[in-house]
C-alpha cells in the first residue's frame, strides 16, 4: 500500500503530528494485523477511538487488549 504502518499496542494511545494548518474534516483509520498493511480494513468502535482531532494533530486510542498497525489518512 506504500506507506509505513504504525504499531498500535492493546490500551495504546498514538499521538499523529499533521501539517494541514487545519483541523481535518475527515479522519479515516484502517486498521492491519500485518506490518505491510495486508488484508487492511476500516476501523471502527474502541479498536481506534478518536481522542482528539485539531489543527496540529490527531490521538488515536486503541480501547481493546488486541494489537494492530496503525494507518490513518486525514482529509
Amino acid at each position: 500500500m506504500g506507506c509505513d504502518w504504525i504499531p498500535f499496542g492493546g490500551r495504546d494511545a498514538v499521538d499523529i503530528p499533521h501539517q494541514l494548518g487545519r483541523v481535518p474534516s475527515i479522519v479515516h483509520v484502517y486498521l492491519s494485523f500485518d506490518a505491510d498493511g495486508r488484508s487492511a480494513a476500516l476501523s471502527a468502535g474502541d479498536l481506534s477511538r478518536i481522542e482528539s482531532v485539531t489543527e496540529e494533530q490527531v490521538v488515536i486510542r486503541n480501547n481493546t487488549n488486541e494489537s494492530f498497525f496503525l494507518r490513518v489518512v486525514l482529509q
